[in-house]
C-alpha cells in the first residue's frame, strides 16, 4: 500500500505544475504530444555531452516542437553544468547552474506561467503573449571555496520587479533595489 502512495505522489508531482494559471491550463489542456525525440550526444571522451527531450505536437496542420522535461549539459568530466526543467510547451520551470567545481553558481525557479492567448493557434505562434515570472539566485564562492548567496532577484518577462537583494558572505543584506513601481499589475493564479 505504502508504495503504491509513493508511486501516485511521484507521478502527480510529475505532471502538477503549480506556476500555471487556471487560464493557461485551460488553454493547453486539449493539446497533446503526437511524437517525442530524445537526445543523448555523448563528448569524444564517451562522457554524457547533453540530454534532451523534445515534444512534437500538430495543431491544424501545423508542426510545432518544444523542449519538455529535463534538458542537461555536462562537462567532459562528467559534471553538471547545467540543468532546466521544461513543461511540456517549452516552458521554463527552473534552471539550475554549476560552476566548474560542482558548486550552485545559478538558480532560476519560474513562479508563474500564464498567457493572453485567446486560443491555441495563438498561444503556439506567438509567445510574446506569455508572461513568465521568475526568482533568481546568484551565488559566490568564499576564500574557502564554500557557496554564498550573493543575489536575489524577480523578474517579469525578463524585466526588473520586485525587491532585489544583495548578500554579503554572511548572510546580511548589504544593498537594496526597489523594482515594484516599475511593474504593472501581478497576475495572480486563478
Amino acid at each position: 500500500m505504502k508504495s503504491k502512495l509513493i508511486i501516485a505522489l511521484f507521478f502527480f508531482t510529475i505532471n502538477f505544475y503549480p506556476q500555471h494559471t487556471t487560464r493557461f491550463l485551460k488553454l493547453t489542456k486539449n493539446l497533446h504530444s503526437v511524437d517525442s525525440i530524445v537526445i543523448k550526444e555523448k563528448h569524444k571522451n564517451g562522457n554524457l555531452k547533453r540530454t534532451v527531450i523534445i515534444l512534437n505536437y500538430i495543431v491544424n496542420n501545423k508542426d510545432y516542437k518544444f523542449y519538455s522535461g529535463f534538458h542537461r549539459v555536462y562537462l567532459k568530466n562528467g559534471n553538471l553544468l547545467w540543468e532546466i526543467k521544461h513543461d511540456p510547451y517549452g516552458n521554463r520551470l527552473y534552471y539550475r547552474e554549476m560552476n566548474l567545481d560542482g558548486n550552485l553558481s545559478k538558480e532560476i525557479i519560474t513562479t508563474l506561467i500564464d498567457t493572453s492567448s485567446e486560443n491555441l493557434s495563438d498561444f503556439l505562434s506567438d509567445n510574446r503573449k506569455l508572461i513568465i515570472e521568475t526568482h533568481e539566485k546568484k551565488y559566490w564562492l568564499s576564500k574557502e571555496k564554500k557557496p554564498f548567496l550573493r543575489k536575489e532577484v524577480t523578474k517579469r518577462n525578463g524585466k526588473k520587479t520586485g525587491i532585489w537583494k544583495k548578500y554579503n558572505y554572511y548572510g546580511d543584506i548589504i544593498k537594496t533595489k526597489d523594482f515594484s513601481k516599475r511593474s504593472k499589475l501581478i497576475t495572480t493564479k486563478n
